[in-house]
């Protein structure tokens, strides 16, 4: 798994659109969570439902998929889509390929797992539609329900892989540096010789007068 950059991009739902803006207030301190309403919340976190999507039409983005998705009844929290390795991304753009951001797969939480497992037995397989002549008419959609699956479990995978890519990272660097270092001191070295044989060529003229 590969952020807007590299590793990936995150979707939150947005606050509608005429929402005001908070007013400043002095900091208050925070009252402690009820039991009540951390119970509430437990509910809530467990009942949400998280999806598979194997595969990201051309140029699709979040936004586009949560308001396919919303149209069909569900409530979407947040979206994450991987992006395709920067290499192929290299390559495509450098065959003629478009230039915008391609995702390969995505993983979609939805507020609940009911609608989470009807969605993608239902839209499985099927065209993802909308407007007619749009240019994800056609598309298929390649969902699958993730029983037992939590939220947590996605970002604690992306952070090995980035930990794991980092010390790739690093490795590579420390490798490049070594071979830098290396040529340049037989680089230098050469430089001594050439210099040393100038003057001992130097020499040998003086002692021939």
């Amino acid at each position: 798994m590969s952020s807007d950059e590299d590793t990936g991009t995150f979707h939150k739902q947005a606050p509608p659109p005429d929402a005001a803006e908070p007013i400043q207030k002095k900091s208050r301190k925070k009252k402690p969570i009820s039991e009540k309403n951390l119970a509430q919340h437990k509910v809530d976190h467990e009942n949400r439902g998280i999806v598979y999507m194997s595969s990201i039409p051309p140029m699709m983005k979040a936004n586009k998929i949560r308001t396919l998705l919303s149209q069909k009844g569900a409530e979407v929290l947040r979206i994450y889509l991987a992006p395709e390795d920067p290499l192929n991304a290299k390559r495509r753009r450098e065959k003629g390929g478009k230039r915008g951001k391609r995702f390969i797969e995505g993983w979609i939480e939805f507020a609940n797992k009911k609608e989470a497992k009807r969605l993608a037995r239902t839209l499985n397989g099927q065209h993802v539609g909308g407007k007619h002549f749009s240019k994800h008419y056609y598309d298929l959609w390649t969902l699958k329900y993730l029983k037992g699956f939590m939220w947590d479990h996605l970002t604690e995978d992306i952070a090995y892989q980035n930990a794991v890519r980092q010390h790739k990272l690093d490795a590579e660097l420390r490798t490049a540096r070594k071979d830098r270092d290396f040529y340049l001191s037989r680089v230098d070295k050469a430089k001594a010789l050439d210099a040393m044989e100038e003057r001992n060529k130097g020499k040998r003229a003086k002692e021939a007068e």
